[in-house]
């Protein structure tokens, strides 16, 4: 009985099980039914809802690019490639000079010649996906929008290089949308013209890079290389480039130098960047383990470059001299361009102002086009003539001296050039004993003018004498007493002596004044002013003075120098240059110098003057001891020359290769120390020593000067054949006699006196008789004349009222044209204003509809909210029901069972 009623209960228990077990699926099918669905609604309502966000993003994203012109690709390359560079300067022979110093050195490079390592860490740090998007990555611009807008503090950018390069060329570093939606679109274009390595090539080109050891700021990653480690940028190691790549970011936070070039006590932040940036490299498998632990041991403090010397503070008169006379040929193509004329702009003001235009912005473009400067000059000669002059003993006394109110020291100064005679090349020249000093800007070489003194005197005395042969070096010309017609004042020589009777030859070899100034008023003023505008001094209008020969015009050392070569060119002058050619940065020339000799002298003219010359430098000449200071023999002609009060010193020679020049002097045009000639003596066969033992061939020919057909031999004289018939007649002393002629002449003069008194008594009844007969004549010459000029008067008073109407039509045209445009600029103000009310009007509306439209779709988002809130509200009445019945059953269920 027991076992059946167990059997029985079992039977129960499992029907109950069987009953409960599918009231749990019935309970579990319904509430996947009702979340199945709800997740079906929650996915419509999020596509929908991104439909919507993704429409109103790109209408923002066109509204923000509407107003952007569609660049070409020709404008976009150009702005991409329209960046500054440094430019250079070379010595001769292609030797680097230095660079023309500029607030931002940027050398170009191209990518080939950039170390691989520095492209994979700006690829692995500043935009990973570089080489597969097509300019712009959206996920990095989504995930830097939402940083935006939720103001998160980290913000990871998501600008790629081609955006960068985008930013930093055309756009500006203004935070806006705008700004940012221009960007990518101009990012997406570029991608389509550029292709990667270019955009690569150019961004490594632009890029600023903090500062160099200088303290200059740098762009480019071939100026970053030089100036930070002092490598090139193809020789960059991995921790370098590393370093250098991390700069982009911060460039002034990371840079490890200072403005003044000292090394920051603390370059953590830039080595931190760098591990970054390593770390960097090696996620994306540009490095292995082993290269980034030796990269993080490297000790990159240890490896920065030294500041160097730039060519400003180097070469200070010649830098300045070079930049100077580029800026001046970049000025002149600039003005050739836009046809313009200085010459013809009369107006003074004008075509000052002018002038300084086109020379700012020449100067603009020699520093930030990248020039390449080529010189004349031979670096080995132009150190060694500064060092020639460097002895303190070749030099007088230092003097002390009132400068702005102040006492200062001032020390005797020289000046020299070395010029090649045929080409008009500068080879070198000392512009002042204190090249390396940035206070001292002012070159005495090129740019300080003073009295040349003697110099002067086979310029525009004798050479224009025997062009025209009133001389020849045998003519005799008295060294006596003689005034200047123009005052009455006394001509003296040096010595304040009169020697008598010398030959041209003799006065030249002893620098005689007066025998100089009969040789100069002998030649048409007409003609020695046309040979000095010729030999480079276009310094008067008008006829030259009596003295200029003694040389009281301030001129140059190098027209100094450059007017004495002539003689060695047979007569032709041919202008000194010191830039030879000017080169963009990728080879292309844009001025040569071409010399143009200008025919002077005669050849014959200029080989009697050397051979005048020569005796300077020997027997009685002023210069008579240099030879034996030499260390070379050469056929030497040169001249000496001082100014008035000795306050300069000049000695200029020439041989068939090179002309050389120095000048003495203060510049306060202090009186000089006793022995100025024999220290200029001294310091000219210093710096032609020092030349010699650079380069023989230049300062020491072989060759001697050529005797020219036409030249022939008296006696132990030479004259040009051309004028023989004088040969060597004291038509001077004639012209000007001793004392003794005087005396000589008295008794014929008194037997002359008589028979010219009788003459002259027949003459004068002749003469009143012609007179009488001159006077009838210029009476009626008078009369034609006065009627002449009364006829011209009266041609001249209509063309005059003829001019006047003339200019009153003009005028009223003028004033016509003026009301006319007046009118025009009138009325296209008021279409301009009128425009403007228009897209004021259109802005407006555009922006009441689009306030209407964000406020439709806040109420169509707050009903949406509505319905959502009454639908989960409904849910949860139906979840409460159901819970209700659910109860009830088990209640019911409960009951059953305890039944």
């Amino acid at each position: 009985m027991k076992k059946q009623f167990s059997s029985f209960m079992e039977q129960i228990k499992a029907l109950f099980d069987r009953i409960n077990l599918k009231k749990v699926s019935r309970g579990m099918n319904i509430t996947y039914l009702v979340v199945s669905k709800l997740v079906i609604i929650f996915c419509v309502f999020i596509l929908l809802l991104s439909m919507f966000g993704g429409g109103v993003a790109a209408g923002y994203f066109v509204s923000l690019i509407d107003d952007t012109p569609v660049s070409s690709e020709v404008e976009l390359k150009n702005a991409v490639y329209n960046y500054n560079e440094t430019s250079e300067i070379y010595f001769a022979d292609n030797k680097f000079l230095g660079t023309v110093p500029t607030e931002l050195e940027r050398y170009e490079v191209s990518l080939e010649d950039v170390s691989e390592h520095v492209i994979h860490a700006l690829v692995a740090t500043e935009d990973e996906y570089f080489y597969e998007h097509e300019g712009v990555v959206p996920k990095a611009v989504l995930r830097a929008g939402v940083q935006e807008v939720t103001n998160s503090n980290v913000q990871s950018g998501g600008s790629t290089l081609t955006q960068q390069l985008i930013k930093q060329q055309i756009l500006t570093n203004e935070v806006s949308f705008e700004r940012k939606a221009n960007e990518m679109l101009l990012a997406l274009r570029l991608e389509k013209f550029m292709s990667k390595e270019e955009i690569l090539e150019a961004y490594l080109n632009v890029t600023p890079f903090g500062r160099n050891a200088n303290g200059r700021q740098v762009a480019g990653v071939q100026a970053a290389a030089e100036g930070i480690f002092g490598v090139k940028a193809s020789e960059l190691n991995i921790p370098q480039a590393a370093f250098i790549a991390g700069l982009a970011q911060s460039p002034f936070g990371y840079t490890p130098f200072t403005s003044e070039g000292d090394v920051k006590e603390n370059i953590d932040q830039g080595l931190n960047r760098m591990n970054f940036v390593l770390t960097k490299m090696r996620e994306n498998n540009y490095i292995t383990e082993e290269e980034y632990q030796e990269a993080l041991a490297y000790d990159i403090k240890e490896h920065l470059t030294s500041p160097s010397p730039t060519s400003i503070d180097e070469y200070q008169y010649l830098t300045n001299d070079i930049l100077k006379r580029a800026s001046d040929i970049i000025m002149e193509q600039l003005l050739a361009e836009d046809e313009i004329v200085l010459s013809e702009i009369k107006d003074k003001e004008e075509r000052a102002q002018i002038e300084e235009e086109y020379q700012s912005k020449a100067t603009t473009a020699l520093r930030q086009n990248g020039y390449r400067i080529h010189t004349t000059i031979d670096q080995e000669l132009y150190v060694a003539v500064q060092e020639a002059v460097t002895n303190d003993a070749l030099f007088g006394s230092e003097r002390t001296v009132t400068k702005d109110g102040e006492l200062a020291t001032e020390k005797e100064e020289v000046a020299a050039v070395l010029l090649d005679n045929e080409t008009g090349a500068i080879l070198a020249y000392v512009g002042g004993r204190d090249e390396g000093n940035t206070e001292n800007q002012y070159n005495l070489a090129t740019q300080a003018g003073r009295p040349s003194g003697s110099t002067m005197k086979p310029l525009l005395a004798f050479a224009p004498a025997l062009e025209v042969g009133t001389i020849q070096p045998g003519t005799i010309i008295p060294d006596t007493p003689e005034r200047y017609q123009a005052n009455g004042k006394q001509i003296n020589n040096f010595d304040f002596q009169h020697k008598g009777k010398l030959t041209v030859r003799q006065s030249v070899a002893q620098s005689r004044n007066v025998p100089a100034i009969r040789a100069f008023k002998s030649v048409s003023p007409d003609y020695t002013k046309e040979v000095f505008d010729k030999l480079g001094f276009n310094y008067f209008e008008d006829v030259l003075p009596e003295s200029a020969p003694l040389g009281p015009i301030d001129i140059t050392v190098e027209q100094n120098v450059n007017a004495f070569a002539t003689f060695a060119n047979g007569g032709d002058y041919v202008e000194s240059y010191l830039i030879d050619r000017i080169e963009t940065n990728d080879g292309e020339e844009i001025y040569r110098h071409e010399s143009e000799p200008v025919d002077v002298f005669s050849p014959q003219t200029s080989y009697l003057m050397i051979d005048m010359m020569r005796d300077v430098l020997r027997g009685s000449g002023t210069a008579a001891a240099l030879p034996s200071q030499l260390k070379f023999q050469a056929d030497w002609a040169g001249k000496t020359g001082t100014s008035q009060d000795s306050k300069d010193y000049w000695f200029v020679a020439t041989n068939p290769n090179v002309t050389l020049g120095v000048w003495l002097g203060y510049p306060s045009n202090l009186v000089l120390d006793a022995g100025y000639s024999q220290r200029t003596m001294r310091l000219w066969a210093s710096i032609a020593n020092a030349a010699y033992d650079v380069d023989a061939e230049v300062i020491n020919p072989s060759q001697r000067f050529q005797e020219p057909d036409g030249i022939v031999h008296i006696g132990s004289e030479i004259f040009n054949e051309k004028y023989t018939n004088l040969n060597g007649t004291n038509q001077f002393t004639n012209m000007y006699p001793t004392k003794e002629d005087i005396e000589k002449k008295q008794k014929e003069a008194e037997r002359k006196k008589q028979e010219e008194a009788k003459k002259k008594e027949e003459r004068k009844q002749q003469e009143e008789k012609k007179k009488k007969e001159e006077e009838r004549k210029q009476q009626e010459e008078e009369k034609k004349e006065a009627d002449r000029k009364q006829q011209e008067e009266e041609k001249k008073q209509q063309k005059e009222e003829k001019k006047q109407k003339e200019e009153e039509r003009k005028k009223q045209e003028e004033a016509k044209k003026q009301e006319e445009e007046r009118k025009k600029q009138e009325e296209a103000k008021k279409q301009e204003e009128e425009r403007k009310k228009q897209e004021e009007a259109k802005k407006q509306e555009e922006e009441r509809k689009k306030q209407e439209e964000a406020k439709k779709q806040e109420e169509e988002r707050k009903k949406q909210e509505e319905a959502k809130k009454q639908e989960e509200e409904r849910k949860k009445q139906e979840e409460a029901k159901k819970q209700e019945e659910e109860r009830k059953k088990q209640e019911e269920a409960k009951q059953q069972e305890e039944e």
